[in-house]
């Protein structure tokens, strides 16, 4: 594809628009004074910032999924994956003089587009993410399509800036990451917005609806699983919280534990629906909880993460992983919060 080459949005701060002149190495640079609106007019076409050449930033396991949203007319785009900091990354690599000692690299800001692959037309969009100095993770980011104008394929693209700052007083590096600059990452970043979406009623993207009006009242149990004493409790029934008939049983191994599901159970991600680390606040419905679809079984359970466990019956079981102890390869304890 064969973009020009101009930002998305400013450098470190993220309030404005405008243009930046970048270079293909790790000097600093300064915003153009000249700004440009936050509007996109109909018609404009995408546009990209150039990538530097020496870049912190790496994209890892960038994906996206079509979701039912619960609000007619509209679907969720859960976006997947992470940006994080190269840990080898060397700022000096091309005549800079930072210190290691005193030196600090970090992302600063990201920034989402989307434009029709038709014609090339940008839209802006809003996606929620967790940033933090060495990574963003993309867990429990989403979008609703409402967001857009028009059907058809649209891709996502991303702008990550960074920066090394050194304590002694150098100027900064400002460093620029783009997504969607290559056709490998557009086929990554690619959904599709039904035709049906236009002819319908579109709820407005900032309105919250559950997947469905029903709610089934559920509270949060704190429950430990752990083979450390080998009489320990590492099965759980969900329904009656013991250990008869369970839906799933803790394995510990390679310094990682696992869920392994019992007859019949389906064992899946879900920090889509929810926040990675935070419980719920106020009434819970379990409706609130929606499946991934994508299998967790044989995924690390990590702490802070949440999964959705159905059993035989239907019935959903949502658990949030709350703390990871291993104390060798095969032994261990897990702490958990489970809904019922």
């Amino acid at each position: 594809m064969n973009f020009k080459k101009i930002l998305l949005g400013s450098a470190i701060f993220a309030t404005t628009f405008g243009f930046i002149a970048c270079g293909g190495d790790s000097s600093s640079t300064e915003p153009d004074p000249t700004p440009v609106g936050t509007d996109v007019n109909p018609g404009d076409k995408i546009v990209l910032p150039e990538a530097s050449d020496l870049n912190p930033i790496e994209f890892s396991g960038i994906s996206l999924m079509s979701m039912a949203s619960g609000v007619e007319g509209t679907q969720k785009i859960v976006v997947s994956g992470l940006i994080k900091l190269a840990a080898d990354f060397d700022p000096n690599q091309k005549g800079a003089t930072f210190d290691p000692a005193t030196m600090t690299t970090q992302i600063d800001s990201v920034k989402f587009a989307v434009a029709k692959l038709a014609d090339q037309t940008k839209q802006d969009i809003n996606v929620p993410v967790q940033i933090a100095p060495e990574r963003v993770s993309f867990s429990g980011s989403e979008f609703l399509t409402s967001q857009l104008t028009g059907c058809g394929q649209f891709a996502l693209y991303v702008v990550v800036y960074s920066s090394t700052v050194d304590q002694n007083g150098s100027a900064p590096a400002i460093y620029t990451a783009v997504f969607g600059d290559d056709a490998t990452e557009v086929a990554q970043g690619t959904f599709t917005r039904a035709e049906s979406e236009c002819a319908a009623p579109v709820a407005s993207s900032s309105s919250v609806a559950p997947v469905s009006s029903a709610c089934t009242n559920v509270t949060a149990n704190e429950l430990q699983l752990s083979n450390s004493l080998g009489s320990s409790l590492t099965s759980i029934n969900f329904a009656t919280g013991l250990a008869d008939n369970p839906h799933v049983t803790v394995e510990f191994k390679d310094g990682y534990a696992t869920f392994v599901a019992g007859a019949g159970v389906t064992v899946v991600e879900d920090n889509y629906t929810q926040t990675t680390g935070l419980l719920p606040q106020g009434p819970v419905c379990r409706e609130s909880f929606m499946p991934s679809g994508t299998s967790a079984t044989g995924v690390e359970l990590a702490s802070g993460t949440w999964i959705d466990i159905t059993g035989p019956d239907g019935i959903l079981y949502p658990v949030m992983i709350k703390k990871t102890m291993m104390e060798n390869d095969s032994k261990g304890t897990l702490t958990i919060f489970y809904f019922k």
